[in-house]
């Protein structure tokens, strides 16, 4: 007797063609309209997943054998070798990394909007005081001091 486990793909036809709709949707060989079709058709039926009109989509379209299986396999080497990525359209080389973890993500957000705002402040101050330095040599009379002093009077009088 055989210890080597019964092939489904070979015994079931639904299963073979489940199985070449996973292979060409891991290898990226669906085409984007077929793609919008399938969306729209699953948002169409929220509760059950229409798999068998999937199936049947992603089967019409024309596609090398070969080609599929190379691009299948690059996909499949690729995800054995980057766990937590997903295939992406058409094959290309590059892989769309899965979300990062919330906080690092939000840390990272918070340092960069930080960095920029300071860039920003800083080079804001700096050019208001140059240009308070120049109202001061136009008008040799303008007192740059005069505003800080107000506004520290009103302050006062209000608290």
């Amino acid at each position: 007797m055989s210890t080597a486990r019964p092939c489904f793909a070979e015994q079931d036809p639904t299963v073979a063609r489940v199985a070449e709709t996973a292979l060409r949707m891991m290898s990226g060989s669906i085409p984007a309209a077929t793609l919008r079709r399938l969306r729209e058709l699953a948002l169409q039926a929220p509760d059950a997943y229409p798999w068998s009109d999937v199936v049947t989509a992603v089967l019409a379209d024309d596609v090398d054998p070969s080609a599929l299986v190379q691009r299948g396999l690059q996909a499949q080497r690729d995800w054995v070798m980057k766990p937590g990525t997903a295939p992406t359209p058409r094959a290309e080389a590059r892989a769309v990394p899965c979300s990062p973890p919330r906080l690092a993500y939000s840390l990272k957000r918070w340092l960069a909007v930080t960095a920029a705002r300071a860039v920003f402040y800083t080079l804001f101050s700096g050019a208001l005081v140059v240009l308070l330095i120049l109202l001061q040599r136009v008008w040799s009379g303008f007192d740059i001091y005069a505003i800080a002093h107000r506004l520290e009077a009103m302050v006062r009088s209000v608290f």
